[in-house]
C-alpha cells in the first residue's frame, strides 16, 4: 500500500478543523439541553450553583452567615448569575467556532464575520426554541449577553492568533 504524502497533509489540516468544529457542535448541543430544562428547573439548578458557591465563600469570612442570609445572597446573585452564564457559554462555543472558521478561511475578518453570524444566528434560534418550553420566553437581553460572549471569544481567539504569528515572523534589523 502506497501513501500519498499530499494527503497525509491533508488529514493533518483537517485535524485542526475537524477538532474544534466538534466541540462547537458538543457546546450547542450542551446549550439546547440546557434551553430544553423548564424554567422551574433551570431556575433551581442555578440556585444550586450559586448556593454552593456561597457556602464555598463563606467559610473563609470570619463570621457565620445564617440560612437567611445565605439564602437573600443566592436570591441577589442569581439572575446576574444566570445572565453571566449565558455571556459564558456562547464565549466558550464562539472560541471553538472562531478556531474552525480561522482553519478554513484563513482570514481574520471573515472568519470573525463567519463566526460572530453562526453563533448569534444559533443565541435567536435558541431563544425561540425556549418559546416551547414550559415558563421560558424569548429575551433579548439574553441574545446581548450572547453576542458579548461571542464577540469576546472572537477577539480573544483572533489576538492570540495575531500574537502567535507575530512571534513567529522572523526578525529584521533595519541599518
Amino acid at each position: 500500500m502506497q501513501r500519498n504524502k499530499k494527503n497525509i497533509t491533508v488529514l493533518k489540516a483537517n485535524k485542526y478543523i475537524i477538532l474544534p468544529f466538534t466541540a462547537t457542535i458538543l457546546c450547542m448541543l450542551a446549550i439546547f439541553m440546557l434551553s430544553a430544562q423548564p424554567a422551574t428547573e433551570s431556575n433551581n439548578n442555578s440556585k444550586l450553583i450559586v448556593s454552593k458557591i456561597v457556602d464555598s465563600t463563606s467559610r473563609l469570612g470570619a463570621d457565620e452567615m445564617t440560612e437567611s442570609q445565605k439564602t437573600a445572597i443566592v436570591e441577589k446573585i442569581n439572575s446576574v448569575a444566570r445572565e453571566f452564564m449565558h455571556s459564558a457559554v456562547y464565549f466558550i462555543m464562539a472560541i471553538f467556532a472562531q478556531i474552525t472558521m480561522l482553519g478554513i478561511f484563513k482570514e481574520y475578518l471573515l472568519s470573525g464575520v463567519i463566526t460572530f453570524t453562526f453563533c448569534e444566528v444559533y443565541a435567536f434560534t435558541d431563544e425561540l426554541h425556549q418559546l416551547l418550553v414550559p415558563g421560558r420566553t424569548f429575551q433579548l437581553l439574553d441574545l446581548g449577553m450572547d453576542a458579548a460572549g461571542i464577540l469576546s471569544a472572537i477577539l480573544l481567539v483572533l489576538l492570540i492568533h495575531a500574537f502567535k504569528k507575530r512571534r513567529k515572523a522572523p526578525i529584521t534589523v533595519k541599518n
